[in-house]
């Protein structure tokens, strides 16, 4: 038969208060360093957000930009659409009017008659070219502007994307298209 070992431990009340004093001590300690490392666990996700904010911060501004430029491109091009309407209606008027003068140079008994009509004519004609000159370099200027504008947007845009570690969409589809040409 084997026999049975027990081990007895002997109480002592000064050491197991000892032990039970350092124990707490430990148990504090260790909630100290845990509400320490959940401090900073917040404090790092609070500036990752802040980086991420300040991040985000410029291209939202370079957007807000962008759509305010289409916004007033579209009140442009409004503008423009009301302006040939009214272009239009104008020369349906001068044409009514252009008639009317042939009409006269038609109907004329005289030669001073027909020089009159006729230099009138010439004259409207004349102002008629000249409009449509001014309101095509007028239009020409506007859109070489937009097309300035936009340019310096989109580079500006570019530059904060990439600024941000960001590449720009338009970047990889024309770098997309050059390695599909090259093949």
């Amino acid at each position: 038969m084997m026999g049975v070992v027990v081990t007895s431990y002997v109480w002592y009340p000064a050491a197991a208060e000892g032990v039970c004093v350092f124990v707490f001590q430990l148990q504090q300690q260790l909630v100290q360093k845990e509400k320490e490392l959940h401090r900073r666990e917040v404090e790092e996700e609070l500036r990752e957000k802040r980086r991420e904010a300040r991040d985000w911060e410029r291209p939202a501004a370079v957007l807000e930009e962008v759509l305010a430029a289409q916004k007033d491109r579209d009140q442009a091009v409004m503008s423009r659409l009301l302006l040939a309407n009214e272009e239009r209606d104008e020369a349906f008027y001068q044409l009514h009017d252009v008639d009317e003068l042939l009409r006269h140079i038609c109907d004329a008994d005289s030669v001073q008659e027909i020089e009159q009509f006729g230099s009138v004519l010439v004259q409207r004609l004349w102002l008629a070219r000249q409009r449509r000159s001014d309101i095509t370099a007028q239009e020409m200027k506007a859109v070489m502007e937009e097309r300035d504008s936009s340019t310096a947007k989109v580079s500006l845009f570019t530059c904060v994307l990439r600024e941000s570690g960001r590449t720009p969409v338009f970047v990889i589809r024309s770098q997309k298209r050059r390695t599909d040409q090259t093949y």
